[in-house]
């Protein structure tokens, strides 16, 4: 690991702020922040995130309330075209699956002169597996509100609308739920959403963030590494596994895209490639690169020689198996190995008895769909959710697809949605004819029958 880190994790010294702030920047038009920040989330392919809300103690409100649902709302209009995030009411949503981190806070309203007040919004994560808090989670937004105008300034910005009268409070309220759902969501999804506010790496505030999340990552490499993995195969220069691990595509990938950034061509996960790549609007540098750069031309062949036939790539299969093969008790688990027989990305959906179909891989849990042959996937495996044959009995259907890249936002925004959500659909043949017509065709299906034990 020390070589890994050498060639990968160099450059961890810390951002030097600039001294002074910008001058405040002005801003009223909270719903295109709202969808500045969901552009980040489809444009970093960020899916799946899922954050449980627990109560948030409004004691110290005095009589303004409803925060929660604020937030949930406010989430979910983060999110309406990416899909990328929920905020969850409940700790399970129809048994399915927890969410792996889980949000508390705690509400204030204080009187500040002159028939103006205050409102005040802490807010913390901690992982829902052993209650610790995420690092960086953290965070407190303040409203002003007074002479019939809610204000709050993030990030330079002094955001300003009319809140008189009645409803002033809870617009004050609302403007307070919409920056710090945007906060806690481009906190978790590591999107530059500092962006959305007009502000950049010369904020003090962002540079400090930036270089939190670097050392965060940093401290455990495989993530670190992971999350360029993830990132340069958005970016369709890099098309292996998103595991942590060093490789030679990755460090050709690395190599070639920060040179792409104007940075020096080294394999190196530095901090000015991470500063570089947040900074950077990825569409506006055209067509992707290649995920390998094409070999050297070979010397010209004598005219006798014949050049090798290559063999036709074996068609992609996917494999399905359980240890239940006779079937299953009503109200058991249900245990299922995918297997592909060539490094390849799967799909896995599932129609209950109920006949509503639901996404649930890749996951919260595992957001990576790339499988490997070697190695397949245990489904659930590890992964806090879990598949059980219906008290019913009602027979019930998983299927699953194998496809060459990482095809989940190409598909329609409503078959893309969130995992262990049901799907407009009524039958699989629609899901593969939507599969069909992002892949050219090429991929796989298999399918396998949950039924009770007799």
């Amino acid at each position: 690991m020390p070589g890994v880190l050498a060639l990968l994790c160099t450059g961890m010294s810390s951002v030097k702020a600039a001294e002074s702030a910008a001058p405040q920047r002005l801003m009223s038009d909270v719903p295109a922040l709202r969808r500045c920040v969901d552009h980040l989330l489809a444009d970093y392919g960020v899916r799946d995130l899922a954050v449980q809300v627990g109560e948030i103690d409004e004691r110290a409100a005095r009589g303004a309330g409803g925060t929660r649902e604020l937030m949930l709302a406010a989430a979910a209009d983060i999110s309406a075209r990416s899909r990328a995030v929920r905020l969850l009411a409940t700790p399970r949503e129809a048994g399915a699956a927890l969410a792996p981190v889980a949000l508390r806070g705690s509400l204030r309203r204080a009187e500040t002169g002159a028939g103006a007040e205050s409102f005040s919004l802490d807010l913390s994560l901690q992982a829902t597996d052993d209650q610790s808090l995420l690092p960086g989670s953290a965070s407190r937004h303040s409203v002003a509100l007074a002479a019939g105008q809610a204000e709050l300034v993030k990030f330079g910005t002094r955001l300003s609308l009319p809140a008189s009268g009645a409803e002033g409070p809870a617009t004050a309220l609302r403007l307070l739920a919409d920056v710090a759902a945007i906060e806690l969501v481009g906190r978790l999804a590591k999107v530059p959403y500092w962006s959305c506010f007009g502000a950049g790496l010369a904020e003090p505030a962002v540079a400090a963030e930036v270089q939190d999340w670097y050392d965060t990552m940093a401290t455990r490499p495989s993530q670190l590494i992971a999350w360029f993995q993830q990132q340069l195969r958005m970016r369709r220069i890099y098309d292996g596994p998103a595991d942590g691990e060093v490789s030679a595509a990755l460090k050709d990938a690395v190599g070639r895209y920060r040179e792409r950034l104007g940075l020096s061509r080294e394999p190196k996960l530095s901090i000015d490639f991470f500063h570089a790549y947040l900074a950077t609007d990825h569409r506006a540098l055209g067509e992707p690169l290649p995920a390998r750069e094409p070999a050297s031309t070979p010397p010209p062949q004598k005219p006798q020689q014949v050049p090798p036939q290559t063999a036709p790539q074996t068609p992609l299969e996917v494999r399905i198996a359980t240890p239940n093969a006779g079937g299953f008790n009503r109200g058991e688990a249900v245990r299922l190995s995918v297997r592909p027989n060539r490094d390849a990305h799967v799909y896995c959906f599932l129609q209950d008895e109920q006949r509503q179909i639901t996404r649930f891989f890749p996951n919260r849990f595992q957001r990576d769909s790339r499988v490997s042959a070697q190695a397949g996937v245990q489904l659930p495996g590890a992964m806090r959710f879990e598949i059980t044959m219906n008290p019913r009995g009602t027979p019930e259907m998983v299927t699953c697809f194998g496809t060459e890249r990482d095809v989940l936002a190409a598909l329609p925004g409503e078959l893309s949605g969130a995992d262990f959500a049901a799907l407009p659909l009524s039958s699989f043949e629609q899901l593969r004819q939507a599969f069909a017509a992002v892949t050219n065709g090429t991929l796989a299906q298999e399918s396998f029958l949950i039924r009770a034990r007799r």
